[in-house]
């Protein structure tokens, strides 16, 4: 990926480029006011699965093995708690 501000998943899904296609006929069509345009674009944007694209961009980096802060903090969490002694073996102990 080249340097850029842009997140992964973001960067994953304007390699879709119908669904690009899609937003930017959106656009041209909520900037114009016409309500029949905005619907059809609305319904092809599902027809494309705009309601899981982010999804399936994200499953898509996580399958190449990439991962996530968030699942760097997680795993961060789960690790320090896993090698704490436990709130009763501290008291017991103590």
């Amino acid at each position: 990926m080249p340097e850029s501000d842009e997140s992964a998943a973001d960067f994953v899904l304007s390699g879709d480029t119908r669904l690009m296609e899609l937003r930017a006929e959106l656009a041209r069509a909520e900037d114009s006011g016409d309500g029949m345009a905005i619907a059809h674009a609305h319904s092809d944007l599902a027809d494309a699965g705009e309601h899981d694209a982010m999804p399936r961009a994200q499953s898509l980096i996580l399958g190449l093995g990439f991962t996530t802060g968030l699942e760097v903090d997680v795993a961060r969490i789960v690790l320090q708690y896993a090698t704490e002694p436990s709130t009763e073996e501290a008291l017991a102990t103590g």
